[in-house]
């Protein structure tokens, strides 16, 4: 799915499902799941860990739960906290960081 807020096109995965996408055992983290930044990578990176366990049988569906919902609560004050920074940033005109990477990419080819 496109979303310019995470940098382009991006693989549709969700937090709840352990970053796994729809392609089976397959999950994503980082900058392959929308630019987010480095905290926000860590914390996808942690989910997609549980969910590539999870996926092999190394941890059962409780275990992997229990471990998640703290990584998600951060994720969740991850996205608030850029939401509220992004709508910010647009009322003062000023395009996000990755988005003003991304432009002078373009420019550049």
């Amino acid at each position: 799915t496109y979303d310019a807020g995470r940098g382009g096109w991006v693989p549709v995965a969700d937090p709840e499902r352990f970053m796994a996408t729809s392609a089976p055992g397959v999950f994503v983290a980082g900058d392959g799941a929308g630019v987010a930044g480095a905290d926000v990578a860590e914390a996808q990176g942690r989910l997609a860990g549980l969910g590539a366990a999870l996926h092999v049988a190394r941890i059962g569906a409780a275990e992997a739960e229990r471990r998640a919902e703290p990584i998600r609560r951060t994720l969740r004050r991850f996205t608030t906290f850029r939401r509220t920074l992004a709508e910010a940033m647009s009322h003062l005109g000023i395009l996000p960081p990755e988005e003003l990477f991304a432009e002078a990419f373009r420019k550049s080819a």
